[in-house]
């Protein structure tokens, strides 16, 4: 060696020259970069360890070289020569050189990489760049889509902006290189890329070259080494960081490159800020899966530190944005905001480096900008103090808590700017800012959570041993299935804190309990590895529920061994099956497909085919139920591991299989190789977006029948090769451990997750990172190849022809092509040379022919495969990988071979003993040699996890301490024992975290039950008194000195002296707590039989009913409700988490017991009673509105007046009117009432003139203009008889008022808000010359704790008082409401014709659906438009510009289909038309459209027919309020043409001679639109009420004379004007149209429809109007119908039906099954908002005659917008929203119940076809998704005689099930009989506890089924021969 001529190889670039002689293009410097770089590096080790280290180094570099051109192992020899004559601190030098020269060769690829793509954008040329195996540029994409493939850009750029990419970041252990490294390497690219810029100066050059040594000697300086294990916080901080350096920048900057593709392409639209193009989630601190180390708490701190690290990013960027826009135009909007916020804030703020004074009013987007600073400084505090204390001081109404909340005034100064013109402006920063709020949200990433399918399992299994039911381990598929479902069905907790729990059970359920605490945008999915049936995903899903996660992740099994991906179809298919489910995923799924551990359990050609096969039939099996499939690929960075190009594995991915939908993983060292750099960011965001958007619109080729054959063969010939060597071959465990580092990497300090699943268990258990590795470090990548060969050799072997055909094939198909490619790149990599020399330094002899037989199997594998491919050489195809994997290898090869001689034993670092145990030596860790060697894989780090050294043993913050206790008394008179009580346990927490001590006492039996003194007794440290005074404890005491004495639970307290009744006294006996579990496992048994009765008290909730005030029921202590001594308690649950309970009781006293006495209720009756409140309810206290006691409104004007109403018999409750006292002077006067301040309220306003819609608030400013409806909740600390019992245990003792806004002579009242938070009235005539008015009954006011009564009474309270309108109970409604119908308008819109009539009515008989009322929409009358009219007719619309001309029909409906026949021969018009239809179609009514006007522009005063009327043209003038709210297009149009006007005193004979034509023709009635209108026309005619009223009579008049069913549906009539002038009209329309078309709408009108009933319901039966039956939401909008008590019509198109769905709306007979009142919300819904808040659903409750009826919605994602004036989707990704139904939530059920019922229902529910008996005061839980339903029919229980229990529901297969039942009676004596009689045919369906004996109908006995589990009764009713039929039903037990 030392002969050798060192002086020649001063310098390594010489080599490099002899190793590259030429370049590869005109562009490539790659050479140059790698010369500079060596060269300063080997300066600077020349001037750290001397030239002597120089010269070995360069020597070795040499030797190298020689063996990678000839390949010469006695190279190898010389050059480990070299390495072992070093002692052990050279050799680490002369090593950590070579690994940092390689790295130093990867930087100079990149910087090289990026040169040439900068280069190729400059000259626009992607010829060679579309063909590399790396690249996938987002312009030539579009390009060739439009050019090349024909798509239409509009059709691209609809595709890109519909598409997601989510790219999710693992901390999988294969990055190795420390942050502090890669930092400093970055660096170094900055510096090279800048000393090859063509316009530096030489000063430059200079200081560039000092800091590029500079950077490269302290990288080289640096340990490269992790000298202890990393925790998963520090890998998740460590994959954020990308986000803060290249990320966060990166995707504003690659969104703008798409819209300047787009451009490209003819699109002059920008991808929507808000569209889900790119997504980021991440695995870092949420996989479990086999890492103990990944705790609860490790899960909780990393989503906290991800929200804080999200609010950082967004507040240091603000003040950019601050700086940005200056400008001082504005919209009005964004002016009246900032200075509402300019006002509010006045003080400076010093902790700011700019603009830390006040912002002037003139500068309002910074105003605005700086209110979001303010609340992100505090957001990020918050955050900040949250993860470091797990509390904070600043509360978090000060912060954002959604993104929501932090868009919406950006989406303002958004929409400012490109109002004022200065959308340039909007379109920069501004712009790229909301695309980064809306990608990364306040959670920055999307935490997925991933644990393995046992663990589940295992605490499935505890939970059914606990309650000994069996053991869920040994159940089968079937069963476990079976009580999964049943259990997710249950209302029951299933489990308790008595529940064993192991270390790994705590885990799992703690881990649950976290995901419940935190906000739900912090998670993504949950992830099941080893995922094998569809229990393993309902076991998550139960799992969810049962740790109350309010919005469940979506559950996503992961498929991973070959196995189980071929099984994967079937088990999607059997979860698919499961009706609950896909109710539960909204037509969704997500699944997970493993690529590495496939690979290493089949190898990789077997596990490719599979993985491509399993996608092409879970994709079939989805599209087969209607699913949406999205793939997850978990993708690794090696070819072994489902690595390689990004665009290219996309591309070759089985067509139909991804849909704009994917999500991937970038797992370890590929995060740093795709987001380590700006440049590299923007490529690996433009590759996953073009090739995901070409494969979704230009499929790759699926492969032929043969081609499938083919690899069917060769997949199973190339597994059973790879198994036979891998699992089978007794030599290959022995020689892995020898000739591979695999025992090393377990102990490497780069990963926190150990390298084995279970430690215990052999290469079975390995995980495939370390697996992979272990090979890749010997450079022979056995898992790649093993197996390619044998397959290819058995095909060409069995027949030469199939060579061709596997050419073809990898010619034609991308998916073969690409897996040749990726092993061809492998084999390229590796150097079978490497891993002899291996074998013979470390491999004992015996296994050397192993080793030998191996090598040529992978010579023959790499010979067959270039044949496949026809290439002559390896990376033909591809010069440039072939020029940097040349230029890598003599780097390389140095360090295989240096860590080969170091294994040696003996080596001075490794000794093997004789049982292949591995001893350390010399080295001051096994990882440093090792890792010297980390960049062996090429462009890549190797990473490992390091095993944990002991698990994790804390059990978190979330251990449940409460037990579920049940006490059990007997009864005297009772010879068993019997449940008289049940208490609950609930979560209470005190100092020792026990509970506290009750005794309870029974008296004597009373009228009223059982009285009981509950003693609540507790022992107060140093006070250990028993004087048994009743005593109040003070919250101190409670915190920190109570120690209860016993575990058992309190009820109810009260104050006062209540005498302790001592009849006999219930205690505790030994071995109670075994007993309670046994009671509960009997309770469990008697459930699943279908007895509930045992558990009816155990799921209820609070106990007692009754608290009397200060005595017991025996001393009859007074009456229900009555309070005495000023203080009481109703039935209120004391639990020590709300101490302030106890402040209320007012105790005087400070001993330790505090006491109550309640009577147990016996035969309660529900029945309604009266609601009396005293007259002073409603008063006028020190200027506030008092009501109960409670302040509803403040601050109250002095010019308030109040007039109460005093109560009697006829009202239910009493009010007060409200007035004011002024100058009464005006038409249009504005009086402030007072502040309304922290009150929920509900509000109706007319948000366009004809129609209202609700809207909610907590405050005065909130009220918006036109309100006419308001409803307010009090909380009242005084608790009335029927207040209202919450989840929580504790009695809601609410109040709500409401305020009605009313005619008061000629002028109409509204209520708006102003900035002061003041309730204002708005006083207006519509006529100035109308200015004088009373003012002292402006409105009225109420109050109740029923708010249903409360307005009930109101609107009758206010009928006696005005008595100009007539409450709907004293109205007659037309039979017509009782029939299904057609209506004509979206059908033919103003087209309709006597023809589409009867076309459309065949249409429904030939569906076997009868419609009984027809409406004849606009376009039957005749109307012309002025010559100087301006038309105004949208598509589907009329013209509104028309005028009636005549009262008859037009030509339409006058020509006869007969031509050559006089009209006076056969007759024509509506009366021929009418007749026919009648009798053709057996319809019983026929409606035809007018508008109150005459039509919509009135009627035409020169035409001759209207003369007689003395119409005049008046000019409309809308109110300020509809003004202010928006003026649509039709009044737009209306008041630009003007409307023809008939005289008032005319008005009656325009309505009769109309009316009483149309009832001649055979018309039985109309529907009559666009009321509202009068109110605009006031002027000259005393005003709008004036005009309104005299309208309204006339034509009430004449519905009263021409139709004697008051056959009219008043329309577009939502103004008080109407409402309270109507005496006779019973049917209002109760929202704006259902819109077919506009995708907003639907949601809102099923909403505003609910809310509107509330107020409308009680002037006129709501019509919910038509809908169409094949709509998409057609179930949605039928559902909502059939639960509003009102008519049912569609407006379907001929032949356009879904009769499925009519025949569950209507009967044979064309009936309908109609509830008896308008449908409402449920008392909890009033004052949510369900379309905007994200978390509410709607609940609209309604009552047949025997029972109760909810319908649940999930109205989120759209809301009519105040700003925009449309409806509008403010939501695109709706999530599923859970909540719970009660008996409770339908109002008025006691009112149909039997006098004895005590609170039980059966629910039913219509789409899950479900039975579930519900206890009194217990749920029923839902979860829907977006714009889903589901109906409850829910039935009183009847206890029979015998024991039994029994509840009617009705048709099973009607929407409203209980509708059908019209009569029922109970004859209980023996033999107990029921009798029903029943309207309606198909299944019918009751809940009995017993089996029946005999079911008659008719007096015939009939078949039926009996479903002893669930308590189902079903028999079949036949379809009736008369209408309206009832059947007469007997059953007998």
């Amino acid at each position: 060696m030392a002969s050798r001529n060192l002086e020649r190889l001063a310098s390594i670039d010489a080599q490099l020259r002899l190793l590259v002689p030429s370049k590869v293009s005109e562009d490539d410097t790659l050479v140059e970069y790698d010369a500079l770089l060596l060269d300063r590096f080997l300066d600077i080790l020349q001037d750290l360890h001397g030239e002597d280290l120089r010269k070995t180094v360069q020597e070795c570099y040499e030797l190298s070289a020689e063996y990678e051109a000839k390949h010469d192992p006695q190279k190898l020899e010389e050059l480990g020569d070299v390495l072992t004559s070093l002692d052990p601190g050279d050799s680490i030098a002369v090593t950590k050189s070579f690994s940092y020269m390689l790295n130093l060769a990867n930087l100079a690829e990149e910087v090289q990489i990026a040169y040439r793509r900068r280069n190729k954008l400059k000259k626009g040329d992607f010829a060679d760049e579309n063909n590399a195996t790396t690249e996938s540029d987002i312009k030539e994409t579009l390009k060739r889509l439009v050019v090349q493939l024909k798509k239409s850009p509009e059709e691209v750029f609809d595709a890109l902006k519909n598409q997601t990419v989510d790219l999710v970041f693992t901390a999988h252990p294969t990055q190795s290189v420390r942050r502090s490294l890669i930092q400093k390497h970055g660096r170094i690219q900055d510096c090279l890329a800048q000393l090859y810029a063509k316009d530096i100066t030489p000063d430059d050059k200079q200081e560039l070259d000092e800091a590029l040594q500079r950077e490269i000697r302290a990288a080289f300086r640096t340990d490269e080494i992790q000298r202890t294990p990393p925790t998963p916080q520090d890998e998740m901080r460590a994959g954020m960081s990308y986000f803060h350096e290249t990320i966060w920048k990166g995707v504003p900057k690659f969104l703008r490159r798409v819209d300047t593709a787009l451009k490209n392409i003819g699109i002059n639209e920008r991808v929507p800020y808000n569209a889900p193009l790119i997504q980021f989630s991440s695995w870092m601190g949420g996989d479990r899966d086999g890492n103990p180390r990944v705790t609860p708490e490790v899960t909780r701190d990393v989503c906290l530190l991800a929200r804080m690290m999200a609010a950082n990013l967004y507040y240091s960027q603000i003040e950019d944005l601050m700086f940005e826009l200056s400008m001082w135009r504005c919209s009005d909007e964004l002016r009246v905001r900032a200075e509402e916020l300019h006002r509010s804030s006045s003080r400076d703020a010093k902790h700011y480096i700019e603009f830390w004074k006040q912002v002037p009013p003139n500068e309002p987007y910074r105003v605005i900008l700086g209110d979001l600073r303010d609340k992100l400084y505090q957001t990020r505090q918050r955050s900040h103090q949250m993860l470091s204390n797990g509390i904070s001081d600043i509360p978090e109404e000060a912060t954002f808590t959604n993104v929501e909340q932090f868009l919406e005034p950006l989406e303002l100064c958004y929409r400012s700017l490109c109002s004022c013109g200065d959308r340039p402006i909007a379109d920069g920063t501004l712009l790229d800012f909301l695309r980064q709020v809306s990608t990364f949200g306040f959670a920055l990433v999307k935490l997925d959570i991933r644990q393995e399918s046992g663990r589940h399992t295992d605490v499935l299994d505890a939970i059914t041993r606990h309650l000994e039911i069996g053991s869920y381990k040994e159940w089968s598929e079937d069963r476990r299935q079976e009580w999964l479902l049943s259990e997710l069905s249950s209302q029951r907790p299933l489990f308790g804190p008595d529940l064993p729990q192991t270390d790994e059970i705590a885990d799992v359920l703690n881990t649950f309990h976290v995901i419940a605490e935190l906000p739900a945008d912090s998670f993504g999915a949950y992830i099941i590895s080893m995922a094998t049936a569809p229990s393993d995903v309902l076991a998550v899903e139960l799992l969810q529920r049962e740790c109350h996660v309010k919005q469940p992740l979506r559950v996503v099994p992961l498929f991973e061994k070959l196995a189980d991906l071929d099984a994967a179809p079937a088990a999607l298919a059997r979860l698919f099956s499961i009706d609950w489910y896909r109710n539960r995923i909204n037509g969704k799924q997500e699944v997970m497909i493993g690529y590495s551990d496939s690979g290493k359990d089949a190898g990789r050609f077997s596990a490719a085919w599979q993985l491509y096969k399993a996608q092409e039939e879970l994709i079939k099996v989805a599209k087969e139920y209607g699913v949406k499939l999205t793939m997850f690929h978990g993708r690794g960075g090696t070819v072994g591991r489902g690595g390689g190009p990004t665009h290219l594995a996309i591309l070759s991915q089985p067509p139909d299989t991804i849909h704009g939908s994917l999500r991937v993983t970038v797992q370890g060292e590929v995060i740093e190789q795709s987001f380590g750099e700006e440049h590299l960011c923007f490529r690996t965001l433009q590759r996953f977006t073009a090739a995901t958007l070409e494969h979704g619109m230009h499929p790759p080729n699926a492969p032929k029948p043969e081609w499938r054959a083919l690899m069917d063969e060769m997949a199973i010939v190339a597994m059973e090769e790879y198994r036979s060597i891998v699992f089978r071959d007794p030599r290959f465990v022995e020689y892995f451990r020898l000739a591979t580092p695999e025992m090393e990497y377990s102990r490497m300090n780069i990963g926190s997750r150990p390298a084995k699943r279970k430690p215990s268990e052999g290469i079975e258990s390995l995980r495939a990172i370390p697996w992979i590795f272990a090979w890749t470090q010997t450079r022979f990548h056995l898992p790649v190849w093993l197996g390619f060969g044998a397959a290819f050799k058995h095909v060409i072997e069995k027949d030469i022809r199939n060579l061709h055909m596997l050419q073809e094939m990898y010619n034609e198909w991308p998916f073969f092509r690409v897996t040749i490619d990726l092993v061809e790149m492998v084999f390229a990599k590796g150097d079978p040379g490497i891993a002899a020399l291996y074998d013979k330094l470390l491999v004992s002899e015996d296994l050397w022919s192993f080793g030998d037989r191996l090598r040529s199997d992978y010579e023959e594998t790499k010979k067959l495969l270039l044949q496949v491919a026809g290439h002559k050489d390896l990376l033909e195809g591809d010069p440039y990988l072939k020029q940097r994997l040349r230029l890598r290898d003599p780097y390389i090869t140095t360090l295989n071979v240096f860590f080969g001689f170091k294994l040696l034993p003996n080596g001075n670092m490794i000794l093997h003993d004789s049982k292949s145990n591995f001893v350390r030596h010399s080295f001051d860790s096994p990882t440093d040699t090792l890792l010297v060697g980390q960049s062996l894989r090429a462009g890549a780090v190797s990473k490992l996890v390091s095993r944990a050294s002991e698990k994790d043993k804390a059990n978190g913050p979330y251990s449940l301490v409460a037990k579920q206790l049940s006490l059990y008394y007997a009864s005297k008179n009772s010879p068993k024992a019997t449940p008289l009580l049940h208490i609950r346990a609930r979560h209470l927490y005190l100092a020792d975290r026990s509970l506290a001590q009750v005794n309870l006492d029974s008296g004597p039996e009373t009228d009223e039950g059982y009285p009981y003194d509950v003693t609540l007794k507790y022992v107060v440290a140093n006070k250990m008194k028993r004087s048994g005074r009743r005593a109040h404890i003070t919250p101190a005491q409670m915190k920190g000195t109570v120690t209860p004495t016993a575990k058992c639970l309190a009820g109810a307290v009260t104050s006062g002296s209540a005498r302790t009744a001592s009849a006999w006294r219930a205690r505790r006996p030994a071995g109670f707590w075994a007993g309670a579990r046994a009671a509960h496992r009997a309770r469990f048994a008697s459930c699943r039989s279908g007895d509930f009765s045992s558990y009816k008290a155990y799921w209820g909730g609070p106990f007692p009913e009754q608290v009397h005030g200060g005595r017991s029921a025996d001393e009859g202590g007074g009456q229900r409700g009555q309070v005495q001594q000023g203080v009481q308690v109703h039935g209120l649950f004391l639990q020590p988490r709300d101490f302030s309970v106890l402040d209320r009781l007012r105790a005087q006293d400070t001993d330790q017991e505090v006491s109550v006495s309640f009577p147990i209720p016996r035969n309660k009756s529900y029945k309604r009673a009266k609601m009396k409140i005293g007259a002073g309810i409603v008063s006028l206290t020190n200027g506030k509105l008092m009501v109960s006691g409670q302040c509803v409104l403040s601050d109250l004007h002095d010019n308030i007046s109040l007039t109460p109403v005093v109560s009697n018999d006829d009202v239910l409750c009493d009010g007060a009117f409200i007035g004011v006292k002024s100058d009464h002077k005006g038409s249009l006067r504005v009086f402030p009432v007072g502040k309304l301040l922290g009150l929920r309220f509900m509000s109706l306003y007319r948000f366009k003139m004809w129609w209202m819609t609700q809207w909610m608030g907590t405050c005065g400013c909130d009220i918006p203009f036109e309100t006419q409806f308001l409803l307010v909740e009090v909380r009242n600390t005084l608790c009335l008889d029927n207040a209202r019992t919450g989840s929580d245990g504790l009695d809601k003792p609410e109040m709500y008022t409401v305020f009605l806004p009313l005619l008061e002579g000629d002028f109409r009242a509204v209520l708006q808000g102003n900035k002061q938070n003041e309730m204002v009235i708005c006083l207006e005539s519509g006529d100035p010359s109308v200015d004088t008015f009373d003012g002292s009954h402006l409105v009225f006011a109420a109050s109740g704790s029923n708010p249903f009564d409360v307005v009930t009474y109101a609107v009758k309270a206010v009928e006696k008082y005005q008595k100009t309108f007539c409450h709907l109970e004293r109205k007659k409604i037309p039979d017509t409401i009782n029939w299904f119908g057609w209506c004509t308008w979206d059908a033919f819109y103003a087209d309709v014709t006597e023809e589409g009539l009867k076309l459309g009515l065949e249409s429904f008989k030939k569906g076997g659906i009868a419609p009984k009322f027809l409406i004849i929409d606009d376009g039957w009358q005749s109307v012309a438009m002025d010559p100087t009219g301006i038309e105004s007719k949208a598509e589907d619309t009329a013209n509104f510009a028309d005028r009636l001309v005549d009262i008859k029909e037009n030509h339409k409906f006058r020509k006869h289909p007969k031509e050559g026949h006089a009209e006076k021969e056969l007759g024509c018009g509506l009366q021929r038309i009418i007749a026919e239809i009648k009798e053709q179609y057996g319809l019983k009514f026929v409606y035809v459209w007018h508008a109150i006007a005459g039509y919509w522009g009135g009627v035409k005063p020169n035409a001759p027919a209207m003369e007689c009327y003395e119409a005049n043209l008046v000019d409309p003038v809308s109110s300020p309020g509809v003004q202010a709210n928006g003026v649509c297009n039709v009044l737009k149009s209306i008041m630009t043409n003007r409307v023809g006007l008939v005289k008032p005193e005319k008005a009656y004979d325009f309505y009769n001679d109309l009316h009483s034509y149309l009832a001649s023709n055979g018309v039985d009635g109309v529907k009559v639109d666009a009321q509202t209108i009068l109110e605009t026309l006031g002027k000259g005619h005393g005003g709008r009420v004036n005009l309104a009223r005299k309208y309204h009579e006339a034509l009430e008049a004449s519905i009263a004379h021409n139709f004697s069913d008051n056959d009219i549906i008043s329309c577009m009539s939502h103004n008080t004007d109407s409402l309270y002038s109507g005496k006779k009209t019973a049917i209002m329309r109760a929202s704006d149209d259902f819109f077919p078309r506009d995708p907003a709408s639907h949601t809102i009108h099923v909403a505003s429809v609910a809310y509107n009933s509330t107020f409308i319901g009680e002037f006129m039966q709501p019509d919910w109007d038509m809908f169409h039956s094949q709509h998409p939401l057609a179930e949605y909008h039928g559902a909502a119908r059939a639960v509003g008590g009102c008519a049912i019509y569609v407006s379907d198109k001929p032949e356009c039906h879904d009769s499925n769905l009519l025949k569950k709306l209507s009967l044979p007979d064309g009936s309908i099954l109609r509830a008896r009142l308008p449908g409402r919300p449920t008392r909890d819904c009033l004052f949510s908002d369900p379309a905007r808040d994200k978390k509410s659903l709607l609940k609209i409750w309604n009552l047949n005659s025997f029972s109760g009826v909810i319908g649940v919605f999930n109205c989120q994602g759209a809301g009519w917008c105040r700003v925009t004036k449309k409806p509008l989707i403010h939501d695109e990704h709706v999530v599923t929203i859970t909540g719970s139904i009660t008996a409770k939530d339908v109002d008025y059920l006691p009112r149909v119940a039997d006098d004895g019922w005590n609170g039980d229902t059966v629910v039913y529910s219509h789409r899950g076809g479900e039975v579930v008996y519900l206890p009194k005061n217990s749920s029923y839980s839902i979860a829907l998704g977006p714009r889903e339903y589901e109906v409850f029919t829910v039935v009183p229980v009847k206890s029979l005689s015998n024991g039994a229990k029994f509840a009617p529901i009705g048709l099973l297969e009607m929407f409203n099930s209980g509708g059908a039942i019209s009569d029922l009676k109970y004859e209980l004596d023996e033999p107990i009989t029921i009798s029903m009689r029943v309207r309606g045919c198909s299944m019918f369906g009751a809940y009995s506890l017993a089996q029946p004996k005999r079911i008659l109908v008719e007096s015939r006995e009939v078949p039926f089924e009996y479903r002893q589990r669930s308590g189902l009764v079903t028999f079949a009713l036949e379809v009736p021969d008369e209408d309206l039929y009832l059947w007469s039903i007997i059953i007998k037990f």
